[in-house]
């Protein structure tokens, strides 16, 4: 056990260091290299917990905790959030594809390893342009083999390892939810494999969901904790509308800006930030949560509709909030998905997964043992054991 702690505060560590543009840790410069090491530990830690934990009759004090990260929740959530957050990764890039020449080939403006500042690793070659559309058909049908839950993990390994070279290949120019991206999709390549319970419903630990949730919620509330200690949001009224009228500014946040009052941009700062410092409570308190996502999605929509190109921020944001949705409009939602798209995915997955589990059984996505008994979210009793 105390190994496995190790190993998640190791794999933690890694993260935010690979999320941190100025984080150095031995000499190696922040990457997408330390994110995915953080992963591996976390995982790896993960599957020894479980096994450790199952092995043993002994109550620990330790249990609630494990019970919080490793008890079994409807799989369906994980695979919805899977599509959809792909969904957004698919829209992110066909909005750049229009310039994919000038970030993506020899053709356009690259910094050379030389010239890139230290917060930054080596950049990656760059494509031939000739390579650009065959690359462009390759990266598209992975990611819709993905929407479509089709490959199984060998189309997740593909888009992640596409997700790191998109990245890479112009690391200067990349923003924050290009490192999102990349932490998410190397949680669902990782991701223990459902189980299915007598009844047919199908379950898995929750550990997954819970660093995706996590990671939401931290990165919201350390965003207010910012704004709060180190930005003029508390003492500068109009900071919001400073913002609007910058080199973001779009044509509708122009007419915005001329036909609003000065103190409803007072309220609308406000209204970010304690969003952004509450998130953890809301999202966290079941009967909450409703309003959390409602709140957020409108402050969301709002920076899509007055901030240039933060759309795609937006989208992405939003697409996890999916994580925090009841089950039953969940199971619903991916139930009628998963029967469209079942005839094509299912044989294809089985074959992947015949071929390549092996690979992936030490990190935690081959059937984990389920260490507590499902409960129902709302009413806290316990539905139907699932065990591998």
């Amino acid at each position: 056990m105390n190994k496995a702690i190790g190993n998640i505060a190791f794999g933690a560590f890694c993260i935010v260091g690979g999320l941190s543009k100025k984080f150095v840790l031995a000499g190696i410069e922040s990457s997408n290299g330390l994110i995915l090491l953080g992963v591996v530990f976390i995982s790896l830690a993960f599957a020894d917990a479980v096994k450790s934990r199952a092995s043993s009759t002994e109550a620990s004090f330790i249990d609630p905790i494990l019970d919080f990260w490793f008890i079994p929740v409807r799989a369906e959530r994980l695979l919805l959030f899977q599509r959809i957050f792909t969904l957004t990764f698919f829209i992110y890039l066909l909005g750049w594809t229009s310039s994919a020449t000038e970030w993506l080939t020899v053709e356009g403006f690259h910094l050379s390893p030389n010239a890139t500042s230290r917060a930054y690793p080596a950049p990656f070659a760059a494509l031939p342009v000739a390579w650009l559309v065959p690359f462009l058909i390759v990266l598209f049908s992975t990611t819709w083999a993905v929407i479509l839950d089709v490959g199984g993990r060998v189309a997740k390994a593909l888009l992640l390892g596409f997700a790191v070279y998109v990245q890479m290949v112009d690391q200067p120019s990349s923003f924050t939810l290009n490192k999102l991206y990349v932490v998410f999709f190397a949680f669902i390549l990782v991701a223990p494999a459902s189980v299915t319970a007598h009844d047919g419903s199908r379950w898995h630990a929750a550990w997954a969901v819970r660093m995706v949730q996590a990671t939401i919620l931290i990165q919201y509330c350390t965003a207010g904790i910012c704004k709060t200690l180190w930005g003029d949001w508390t003492y500068n009224p109009m900071v919001l509308y400073t913002h609007t009228v910058g080199i973001y500014r779009t044509d509708i946040a122009a007419l915005v800006v001329e036909y609003t009052p000065a103190f409803m941009w007072v309220i609308f700062a406000w209204s970010a930030l304690l969003f952004e410092l509450l998130a953890p409570i809301f999202f966290i308190g079941r009967r909450l949560r409703t309003i959390a996502c409602v709140w957020g999605a409108t402050f969301h929509i709002g920076v899509a509709v007055l901030m240039k190109d933060l759309i795609f921020f937006t989208q992405q944001m939003i697409s996890t909030y999916v994580l925090f949705l009841d089950d039953k409009y969940v199971v619903r939602v991916e139930s009628r998905i998963a029967a469209f798209v079942s005839p094509i995915a299912t044989p294809i997955n089985a074959l992947t997964d015949r071929i390549f589990a092996p690979l992936f059984e030490r990190f935690g996505t081959s059937e984990a043992v389920v260490v507590a008994p499902p409960v129902d979210e709302e009413t806290g009793s316990e539905k139907s054991k699932a065990a591998s």
